[in-house]
């Protein structure tokens, strides 16, 4: 399912009337806005070339409020920085 709406429905569950209150005029305030969220990377599983795009991408270990997720990131689109140089660090004495 959609995490928004998993999260949403755990607010309610956990505040009640209150919470379905809170969420409704969050709704409202934010209908015609996109929410850019950031998660905390766990790890830097792998690197690969995107001819396409002609650029780098890091395969991303993210720890979610919702669980484990991986994804394939631009290097653009990384603010950890110290966690790419620890990366490419072990990468160069695995070889």
């Amino acid at each position: 399912g959609n995490p928004a709406w998993k999260l949403k429905e755990d607010i309610v569950e956990a505040f009640g009337y209150h919470g379905k209150q809170i969420i409704e005029e969050f709704d409202e305030k934010n209908k015609n806005k996109s929410v850019d969220i950031e998660y905390d990377v766990k790890k830097i599983l792998d690197k690969r070339w995107n001819e396409k795009a002609r650029q780098c991408e890091f395969y991303i270990w993210w720890d979610t409020a919702l669980g484990d997720e991986k994804t394939w990131e631009k290097e653009s689109n990384l603010y950890c920085k110290d966690l790419v140089a620890e990366f490419e660090k072990r990468r160069t004495v695995k070889r």
